[in-house]
């Protein structure tokens, strides 16, 4: 290709020119960097700052950030409102139940968040990433308490006996009640099954 460049170029302007000159050769997927499932893992997070995503965690699995950021486009669509808050939540494969305070006669202008927790446990490292999501999708005069139930179930079967137990933290925040149901099924020492709710507020 011929120079673009004025007779009277200078070595820089015909050096920077050669050095650019292979610049369209570069593959430049665009389809594929914009879709969240297709794009390269590792450009994941500049996909996320291109999309305006409020909250993102580099600890999250791979799965978990590509369908959080599927999601971006609609949660925006309808930032401040309920949808929104519960899509964002959806991709970190979180069931929840959004409840306003006129449906449970709570104070006015808040709502509550029911998450049902299957697999990842509960601990303060996932309550504090649900606030973060919640606080940065809600409306911001609305307040709300978070409750949290934790759905495990567990298959142990031994000659003699069984024993199981669990531990649940909730540090910085405060816990106002715990309640476990267990049910027992014993048939040679096999025990299953445990329900427990954890309703937990910022200090």
């Amino acid at each position: 290709m011929p120079s673009l460049l004025p007779p009277n170029a200078t070595a820089f302007e015909l050096a920077a020119e050669g050095a650019s000159a292979r610049i369209g050769d570069v593959p430049v997927p665009n389809a594929e960097l914009w879709n969240p499932f297709n794009c390269p893992a590792h450009l994941l997070p500049w996909l996320a700052w291109a999309l305006s995503i409020d909250e993102w965690d580099s600890q999250w699995p791979e799965s978990t950030q590509r369908q959080f950021i599927a999601n971006s486009v609609a949660v925006h669509k309808n930032k401040g409102t309920l949808g929104a808050v519960k899509r964002a939540l959806a991709a970190l494969n979180i069931n929840t139940e959004i409840t306003e305070w006129y449906e449970s006669d709570g104070p006015a202008g808040t709502f509550t968040v029911a998450a049902l927790i299957d697999h990842q446990g509960i601990d303060s490292a996932l309550i504090n990433n649900i606030d973060r999501i919640v606080q940065s999708h809600k409306r911001h005069s609305a307040h709300y308490t978070l409750s949290l139930a934790l759905n495990s179930t567990a298959n142990n079967a031994h000659l003699l006996g069984s024993t199981s137990a669990s531990t649940v933290t909730v540090e910085p925040w405060t816990l106002l009640a715990l309640h476990t149901e267990t049910a027992s099924f014993l048939a040679l020492g096999t025990i299953s099954a445990a329900h427990s709710i954890i309703e937990a507020y910022p200090l």
